[in-house]
């Protein structure tokens, strides 16, 4: 397993360039900024629900927003909502920790499978 590790080090680092390596980390990294961009816009409309549930809350007024009877669990989901959308939005916004992330992830992946191969 160190030795796939090894190799995977080897092949983000090496100053070797092909055309089908360098199109596939541009789509990768296009990939990353506009899913950036969704989960950016997705986390301020989250924080504005958050605050207009928060000036409900606040208000005792009857007014027309507070006509809808809100759910007692709508304000705990939006912040946990607003909390998962966080930490995607930094895994997202920086380069090195996307690619972490994603090598991390392949990793978990190939042990996996090299478990099921193995116990087979």
């Amino acid at each position: 397993m160190k030795i796939f590790i090894f190799i995977l080090f080897l092949l983000f680092t090496s100053g070797l360039k092909t055309e089908a390596s360098s199109s596939m980390l541009n789509s990768l990294t296009n990939f990353r900024a506009t899913t950036y961009k969704n989960i950016y816009q997705t986390r301020l409309e989250t924080q504005k629900r958050i605050d207009i549930l928060e000036n409900i809350s606040k208000s005792g007024k009857n007014n027309i927003t507070n006509k809808k009877v809100l759910d007692s669990t709508e304000k705990p989901i939006a912040y946990v909502k607003l909390f998962l959308l966080s930490i995607a939005s930094f895994i997202f916004s920086s380069d090195i920790i996307f690619y972490i992330v994603l090598v991390l992830i392949l990793v978990f992946i190939f042990k996996l499978i090299y478990r099921k191969i193995r116990n087979k």
